[in-house]
């Protein structure tokens, strides 16, 4: 049957075998390209493994470059050094803000403008004839001197002259007191002998006085008592009295509830003296409504201080008459009324209205470098943020010295250091797991996958020196493109950063940076990440071809030689000259510049803070010029002919196995054909 064979039939040879045997020989060479095809994809995992590490490196690095002037900030305000609060103030923060010791003394605190109107309070006339219930007086009994008297319900409309035996000139003296003493509708005089009462023709305050000079008989024990069950006495204001000689006056000119009275009477009850229907009003350029002679004080107050957009706040002074408007910010800020008819401006006493202009809340700020800040505020907040000191608002009730520390809560950015450190223990054992050979108690000798390459060998140590090697600064005059590095904090060591003896990355000091990142991360943000940014070009004007100085803001840091890319620059384009007196480089190509743009250069390594460094050398690394892609790409071609070869083998081992079994296959035929015919002779010759 075709495609069958079995071998050794007729030689009694295992010829399969031995084709077998043959072709392992003859397969060796290509055994050799396949271990060399397994090796080299097992050093291309090793590759991936690595450019993992360092891209996981790389980003830890990058991070560190934000959020270091960024993390959470707390603050609090004291009244001296070793005081923790200060009575009245309050201060808020946020990140960004400056951190450090500020003192802030207030030495004036704001007011406000106002505009005051004149009084709208009853004439002296006036408030003689507002009645009892004007004055929320209730019906019962009071006491004068010992004496009571009795008010019934129908006494409550009487006016305040009738019970006080007032006369139209509203002084003189009295020798009765108004009050009913038998039912409600009917009255009877009750004698008050040798008292005088009257009303203030300016303050409209009531004053009883003792005619035979003797002050005891109006003390403060002669005017109500305990058993009293009326309320006239508080309510035309006896509560809150004033005592001198033989007289007792109310302090305040009008009660409170005549007050009420003011502000619910209606406008025309205050523009006698120029009538009008209906009037519109504004307040700083805001109409506030249009209000009829029918409207009262009250709804006037009550329209103006619901639009917040007129900036004022509109009350009825009780201890006046009188309508104010109060800014509702400290500082000079005007205030102006407009109305559509002159009715409206007398029924609000603005026809000769008082402007007093306010002034603002002036204080000193000392930063923590000892300079000095004046400035004033328009409220009673200093706003730090005006002084480029961040996001600090200090809120103070009183004038005076306060101490404002702010500090930075640093858990965040911390937490990214032990990512960074995390990193590169991770990249280091990788390393150190492919790259080690070890011996044997045999003494046979063992290596990793990436033990014979010496760019792997040497790529650790080159990581270490650029954590450890110095930071300097080249921008000791003060460029704009390096943070401000101190001597004191130029090295990983310096800010708490280290090395065991394996080589192992730790937070040696975790105080320290703790300490550094909540009061100068300036010094933190100086060793990691200087170096890290471009320049910017000044702007240009002409676009045209050929090589020319470009004005930069800054050339600290650059050098002759050193290769510069940015929009409109060709590519492997370098420095040929710098004039550091006028900030200006000369490139070696023709380009074109932006105005505004931006000319990007890569400062030497020891220019670069820690983190730069790591995140360039990562960089370059994994970028599509690197090491890795270098040697994936390498191992990608060898891969690819190696595979040539062992498939060209392949094909050259089929074809020869082919021709070694069909060889024996005519072996067995021509042994099978001998065979026959000597079986055949053997039996003719018998």
């Amino acid at each position: 049957m075709a495609g069958i064979s079995l071998s050794g039939l007729a030689s009694g040879m295992d010829w399969k075998t031995t084709v077998d045997q043959l072709m392992a020989i003859e397969q060796v060479p290509q055994d050799n390209l396949k271990k060399q095809q397994a090796a080299a994809a097992q050093t291309q995992s090793a590759f991936d493994t690595l450019k993992t590490n360092l891209t996981a490196f790389k980003t830890a690095a990058s991070a560190l470059s934000t959020g270091i002037s960024g993390f959470p900030r707390s603050a609090k305000v004291s009244s001296a050094d070793t005081v923790t609060d200060a009575s009245g103030a309050s201060v808020t923060t946020a990140s960004g803000a400056t951190i450090g010791q500020f003192k802030v003394a207030v030495s004036k605190m704001g007011t406000s403008s106002t505009r005051v109107g004149t009084s709208l309070y009853p004439s002296q006339s006036a408030a003689a004839a507002l009645t009892l219930s004007d004055y929320g007086v209730s019906a019962g009994t009071f006491t004068i001197n010992g004496t009571q008297y009795t008010i019934q319900s129908a006494d409550l409309t009487q006016p305040i002259s009738t019970i006080f035996g007032l006369s139209a000139a509203n002084s003189y003296s009295a020798s009765t007191l108004y009050a009913s003493t038998t039912t409600a509708g009917t009255s009877s005089a009750n004698t008050l002998s040798n008292f005088t009462a009257s009303i203030d023709s300016t303050t409209g305050a009531l004053t009883l006085s003792a005619g035979d000079g003797t002050a005891a008989n109006l003390g403060s024990y002669g005017i109500g008592s305990s058993g009293d069950t009326s309320n006239i006495l508080s309510a035309v204001g006896f509560s809150s009295s004033t005592e001198s000689g033989n007289y007792v006056s109310t302090v305040q000119s009008i009660p409170v509830t005549a007050v009420a009275r003011v502000a619910l009477s209606s406008l025309s009850s205050y523009s006698a003296t120029s009538p009008f229907t209906s009037s519109s009003l504004t307040i700083n350029g805001v109409s506030v409504g249009t209000f009829s002679s029918t409207d009262t004080l009250a709804s006037v107050v009550s329209a103006i201080n619901s639009y917040s957009s007129t900036g004022v706040t509109a009350s009825l002074d009780a201890s006046s008459g009188k309508l104010r408007l109060t800014s509702n910010t400290v500082g000079g800020s005007g205030i102006s009324v407009s109305v559509g008819s002159s009715g409206l401006s007398t029924a609000l006493g603005f026809d000769s209205s008082t402007f007093t202009r306010g002034a603002g809340t002036t204080y000193a700020i000392t930063d923590p470098a000892g300079n000095v800040i004046n400035g004033t505020s328009d409220s009673s907040t200093v706003d730090f943020s005006k002084y480029g000191l961040g996001t600090t608002k200090l809120t103070v009730a009183t004038t005076g010295n306060y101490y404002v520390t702010v500090a930075g809560s640093a858990s965040d950015y911390k937490s990214k250091v032990d990512t960074f450190v995390s990193a590169y223990n991770n990249l280091k054992k990788m390393l150190d797991d492919s790259t080690k050979i070890t011996v044997g108690s045999d003494g046979k000798v063992s290596r990793s996958v990436l033990s014979n390459r010496s760019d792997i060998n040497n790529l650790l140590s080159t990581i270490r020196s650029r954590i450890y090697t110095q930071v300097q600064d080249p921008s000791a005059g003060g460029s704009s493109n390096y943070s401000t590095l101190s001597s004191t904090y130029d090295t990983a060591a310096k800010i708490g950063l280290g090395f065991d003896s394996n080589g192992v990355l730790s937070i040696t000091n975790s105080a320290k940076l703790n300490y550094l990142l909540s009061t100068s991360p300036s010094s933190v943000d100086a060793a990691l990440n200087s170096g890290s940014g471009g320049i910017a070009l000044a702007a240009q004007s002409g676009t045209s071809s050929g090589s020319y100085a470009v004005s930069l803001s800054s050339v600290s840091g650059l050098t002759v030689g050193q290769g510069v890319t940015g929009s409109g620059i060709a590519s492997g384009t370098y420095i040929t000259a710098i004039d550091t007196g006028a900030n200006t480089v000369t490139l070696s190509s023709t380009h074109t510049i932006s105005s505004g743009g931006t000319l990007y250069y890569t400062p030497p390594s020891n220019y670069q803070g820690i983190a730069t460094r790591i995140t360039n050398l990562m960089a370059s690394l994994t970028g599509t010029s690197g090491l890795v892609a270098s040697a994936t790409s390498s191992l990608t071609s060898q891969t690819k002919r190696l595979q040539t070869q062992i498939d060209s083998m392949t094909r050259s081992l089929a074809q020869k196995k082919a021709s070694l079994t069909q060889s024996f296959i005519a072996m067995e035929k021509a042994q099978s054909n001998y065979q026959n015919m000597s079986s055949q002779i053997t039996s003719a010759l018998k």
